[in-house]
């Protein structure tokens, strides 16, 4: 029998927390645009809640494990994978999307190229995940904890180029907002670069710093709260933080 470590169940419960969190908000972004109607707030709703998938397979792993009182019950190693990795390509046109609606609206030409480019890439890799997935799912990388798997070269740079992509357009749009006029927009546009600075910092923290210890994914995982937070409050703005900001 090998029981949870303190800080096996720290990890797992801010994985919990991080999923829960994204998609409750995830799902509230979403309910907005069947009020208002506005198709961008479908996009970034899902958006966040395809980005967040590939946490999935380290909170259902605490659950089974905590339920089960031993870490032979951590998800097992076909489903963790899948989980971490099938849905992220569906994030690219979500996203690209969401982003060319906004920024790129009078810009045609360059919205298609753009959603054309990160559309391939996704359906690309697709591809050869699932085809790996099929043949060999080991092949895919290395499960080294319950809440952590090193990934092959391939792998690797698709999420680099997938992490790179959201952060790069997400500050574009950050930035946008925060020279608008509207006092409001610029409020949205702070949230949203903290919200685009700290998750990819934790993507960061987690992708290299791993080996520093375990309390490494617990500062990950908190960090993906705060983007999550700050991710729902720049593109909502509940009216409580708008009074709280704007006098």
């Amino acid at each position: 029998m090998t029981p949870i470590t303190p800080i096996q169940f720290l990890q797992g419960a801010v994985s919990l927390g991080f999923t829960l969190i994204s998609l409750i908000l995830g799902i509230l972004i979403i309910v907005k645009y069947f009020k208002y109607k506005d198709r961008q707030l479908l996009l970034v709703g899902l958006t966040w809640i395809l980005l967040t998938t590939a946490w999935w397979g380290d909170s259902i792993s605490f659950l089974t494990m905590t339920i089960g009182g031993d870490v032979k019950y951590q998800l097992a190693d076909p489903i963790y994978f899948f989980l971490a990795n099938a849905f992220i390509p569906f994030m690219f046109y979500t996203w690209i999307q969401a982003f060319g609606d906004i920024v790129l609206k009078t810009k045609d030409k360059l919205r298609k190229s753009l959603v054309c480019i990160m559309v391939v890439m996704g359906i690309l890799f697709e591809i050869y995940f699932l085809a790996s997935f099929l043949t060999d799912y080991s092949s895919i990388g290395t499960r080294k904890s319950p809440y952590y798997a090193d990934w092959n070269d391939i792998v690797d740079v698709f999420i680099l180029f997938a992490s790179l992509s959201f952060v790069v357009t997400g500050i574009i749009f950050s930035y946008i907002a925060l020279e608008a006029d509207n006092r409001e927009i610029r409020l949205k546009g702070k949230f949203l670069l903290v919200a685009f600075i700290v998750f990819t910092s934790g993507a960061i923290i987690e992708t290299f710093f791993v080996d520093f210890g375990e309390i490494i994914v617990v500062i990950s995982r908190l960090c993906g709260i705060i983007s999550a937070i700050s991710f729902y409050i720049g593109f909502v703005l509940p009216r409580f933080i708008k009074e709280l900001f704007i006098r």
